[in-house]
């Protein structure tokens, strides 16, 4: 029974290897800023997007410390933030993430001064633009929304609580469950 047990066990551990062997990525040990904000907890932000829990606004310093395959390490004012990318729902390799993600200049999120509060909440607001609400709280998860030129984008808030972005034209027009 412990044969089983240590094979049972060997055989998680190497199924998981993936996900925790380091990559080489130009990315490791660089300084940059977040060119969108995101939200994070227990010290994780699945690139799936959740909006809840803590967050980063636009324009943040960060020092990524590690890239594997599946994430990534964020160093951001002491804390240490992974970054968990599931590329079924971002349709993105790690690296492409990080792309999308981060800026190797320093950002000045451009949104209008009516929604600089929102910048800093991470809460998209009603006649946002498309842009604004990107900058605002990142990328809606793409196995959801399709493409960014949808008049519907869907976010999750929770594993059970979407809420639907609805544009009219280019501007946030309503937010429903």
């Amino acid at each position: 029974m412990k044969k089983i047990y240590v094979l049972l066990v060997l055989a998680l551990l190497t199924s998981c290897s993936h996900f925790l062997q380091k990559v080489p990525s130009e990315w490791t040990g660089q300084e940059a800023y977040t060119k969108h904000g995101f939200h994070y907890e227990k010290n994780r932000h699945i690139a799936t997007n959740y909006i809840r829990g803590f967050y980063v606004p636009p324009g943040t310093k960060v020092t990524i410390t590690e890239v594997t395959s599946k994430s990534a390490k964020l160093l951001i004012d002491g804390n240490s933030i992974q970054i968990i990318n599931v590329e079924k729902y971002t349709h993105r390799s790690m690296e492409g993430l990080l792309e999308r993600m981060l800026s190797k200049t320093k950002v000045n999120p451009k949104v209008s001064s009516k929604f600089s509060v929102n910048l800093k909440t991470g809460q998209p607001a009603l006649g946002m633009t498309k842009d604004e609400v990107i900058t605002c709280i990142g990328y809606p998860p793409a196995h959801a929304t399709a493409s960014l030129e949808a008049s519907v984008w869907k976010y999750w808030f929770s594993r059970f609580d979407t809420k639907n972005l609805i544009f009219v034209g280019s501007k946030l027009d309503s937010i429903r469950n």
